[in-house]
Order: C-alpha cells, then structure tokens, then sequence
C-alpha cells in the first residue's frame, strides 16, 4: 500500500508539468523526475525521492510560466498533494524498513496524510488570490513563487508530526524507544 501510493504519486510528479505545456525537453525533465522519485519510493530513500520531488517542481514550475493565468488552481492542488504523498511514502517505507510498522500505525499516519491534504487543498485559494490581483504581463514571473510557497506548505504539513516529536533532551539522549 505504501509503495504503490508513493509510486502513483511519482507519476503525478512527473507527468503534470506535462499536461500543462507538453513541451520536448519539459517531457524529458518530467520524465526523469518520475523515474528519481520512482527510484526513491522502491529503495526507499528519502532523498533520493526529494530529489526527484524538487526536479518535478521545478518543470511545474517551467510549465507555470507558460500557461494562461486562469488554468492552473487545479494542477497546482494536484501537484502539491503529490509531492506531499510522495515524501510522506517514501519516509514511511524507510521507517518501516528499519524497524516495522506497528498495528494502526498505517491508518493513523494515512489520516493524518488525509488530514493535511484537505489542509492545503484549503489553503490553495488563499495562496492563488493574490496571483488574481497580479498585471498580465507579472503573473508569469510570481506564479512559480505562489506555486512554492504552496509546495512548502505542504511539506511543512508532511514534515510537523516527524519535527514535533523532538525535544533537546531527546536530541542529547537519544529518541525514546517504545520500551522506555
């Protein structure tokens, strides 16, 4: 289950920049972003699937610059709710690879997955509001920077349950283990 949520997540990663401007060279640059963040959910590596999570990013981004104005809210919710489930996959196969899963663990962290998205999926029209308000001519420059702002608040999202859980003392004596 998490291995193929995380791979159908590389997919869209790599193939929506090319819906939105199926150009050559972005097909190729999509292309081998699914393939590293493919990569990155079968190993399982977190950073090899950053990797292929921030080339996937930076074509959407290319793709942003060339759309009209009007047709990306939708690409730019999808775009970001994949990047979230592709890392959260990823970083939840290596943790169980390491050490297993426990029971429940999996329906707790797919709600709480759940839970983020509808999170961001909420705030894509705060986000997209002030790139309405931007002259024809500025909304090609500022539009890829909405769509990062948007992507690191997903990834804020993603990374809160994993950063919360760390204190200085822990940072100094080690994490708990489950039978401390």
């Amino acid at each position: 289950m998490i291995r193929a949520l995380g791979l159908l997540a590389a997919l869209a990663v790599g193939f929506l920049p090319i819906d939105l401007w199926p150009g050559r060279w972005l097909g190729c640059a999509a292309l081998l972003a699914t393939l590293v963040s493919a990569g990155g959910v079968l190993l399982p590596s977190p950073g090899v699937a950053t990797a292929g999570g921030v080339l996937g990013m930076l074509a959407f981004a290319v793709a942003l610059i060339f759309v009209p104005p009007g047709g990306a809210l939708l690409p730019s919710l999808i775009m970001g709710t994949a990047l979230l489930i592709l890392l959260d996959m990823t970083a939840l196969g290596a943790r169980s690879a390491r050490g297993g899963l426990g029971a429940g663990v999996l329906a707790a962290h797919l709600a709480r997955l759940g839970l983020a998205i509808v999170l961001a999926a909420a705030l894509l029209p705060v986000l997209a509001a002030p790139a309405g308000y931007l002259p024809t001519a500025w909304s090609g420059v500022f539009r890829p920077l909405f769509a990062v702002a948007g992507g690191l608040i997903a990834f804020a999202g993603v990374a809160k349950p994993f950063l919360g859980s760390y204190t200085t003392s822990s940072i100094r004596n080690g994490p708990r283990r489950e039978s401390d």
